[in-house]
């Protein structure tokens, strides 16, 4: 008899506990691989349409997700991500533009309030499949819409007037779906620091923008133009302030013509 009870026991902690660790437990594992992700990005480069909004980008990132706590990074499962809207930002603070009118200036020129986030724009991240405990390199395009203002004055000219050429940039996403082991997580976040120098401010390359990206509802328009504006962005928050020795400078001058008519 206390075989027999034991054993409906045994049945009923199970019935118990293996949906109370997947939908419960599970999905605090899976928030923290995404939690502790690193992300960077070997190539970012940037053209920007001269009218509306809209800037292409081509991206070359390294994704490296954490293998599943407390398994000795024994246990490393696929995911995918569903995809989802990648919102990105920078640190600024408020300033006074030009024309006298409101505006923003990059965080390196900001002081004490350099941790203050400005959101540059979004756009939709392509889904993904990705292996866990180990870096994946994924290369993607895309169409980010921009705040104009920011996008320009607090991103753009930041990398142009800063000595150093670095500006931070944020990224987040919210209700983020993930599926990995015939499981599916939804209503995770992310969030990742990176700290990005550019390549080239006064001298980068013109390229064309096809009228889908700048021109979405007008294919005949003549295309737009723009620098082809390159950084690198290494994970995790760096020193903006200071000139990496393997940045050469660019003449003020050539570089403030460079960024005319771009917006990041």
């Amino acid at each position: 008899m206390y075989i027999a009870v034991c054993a409906v026991c045994s049945v009923v902690i199970a019935a118990v506990m293996v949906p109370f660790s997947i939908f419960v437990i599970a999905p605090h594992f899976v928030q923290h691989i995404l939690d502790t992700t690193s992300i960077s990005l070997s190539n970012m480069t940037q053209l920007a349409c001269g009218t509306n909004p809209y800037v292409q980008l081509f991206n070359t990132v390294q994704i490296n997700p954490s293998a599943v706590p407390f398994t000795f990074g024994l246990i490393k499962p696929s995911a995918h991500l569903a995809s989802y809207t990648q919102e990105t930002y920078t640190t600024g603070c408020s300033s006074v533009g030009w024309d006298g009118n409101p505006s923003f200036k990059g965080g390196y020129d900001c002081a004490d309030n350099e941790t203050t986030e400005l959101k540059i724009g979004e756009y939709t991240m392509q889904a993904l499949t990705l292996n866990t405990g180990k870096v994946n390199d994924v290369i993607f395009n895309a169409t980010l819409s921009t705040n104009f203002t920011v996008a320009l004055n607090a991103w753009t000219m930041a990398f142009v007037l800063n000595p150093a050429h670095k500006a931070r940039l944020i990224l987040k996403a919210k209700d983020v779906q993930v599926t990995s082991m015939g499981f599916t997580f939804k209503g995770l976040t992310m969030q990742n620091d990176l700290t990005c120098t550019a390549m080239c401010t006064g001298e980068c390359p013109n390229k064309h923008i096809p009228n889908k990206v700048c021109y979405p509802d007008d294919p005949s328009h003549d295309e737009d133009q723009s620098p082809a504006y390159h950084m690198v962005c290494e994970s995790g928050k760096h020193d903006i302030k200071h000139i990496s020795p393997t940045m050469a400078p660019t003449a003020l001058p050539a570089a403030l013509a460079s960024a005319i008519g771009m917006i990041v």
